[in-house]
């Protein structure tokens, strides 16, 4: 039942790992930068303040990603079924591919 990602679904699996990582979760393993702080944000109101804290976040955790070239784009809106969530839209430029990787993120500002 376990496979080895490549291709497009490892850059998704790199992403998606690092963004649902909390930052500072991986420290016992040498990892002290490795993840997000957007996490922190939980059970905080969905305005325009905390969308914007956590793009900050997104970027400041991707800026660590060593196979990303470069952040094309990032948005963080709220999610329109539900008034607690937010959708974060990236597009990335990854070292040595031609296409550049969207993604979108749900992310829930619940407790």
């Amino acid at each position: 039942d376990l496979a080895v990602a490549r291709g497009v679904d490892a850059i998704d699996q790199m992403l998606i790992n690092r963004l649902k990582t909390q930052q500072g979760e991986l420290t016992a393993l040498g990892h002290p930068e490795y993840g997000s702080r957007h996490h922190q944000l939980i059970g905080e109101p969905n305005v325009e303040r905390t969308r914007n804290l956590i793009k900050l976040y997104i970027l400041e955790a991707l800026s660590h990603e060593p196979r990303l070239e470069k952040v094309l784009d990032c948005t963080v809106t709220p999610d329109p079924s539900d008034p607690s969530a937010v959708r974060i839209v990236i597009s990335a430029k990854i070292i040595e591919r031609e296409e550049p990787r969207n993604l979108v993120v749900p992310f829930s500002l619940e407790l």
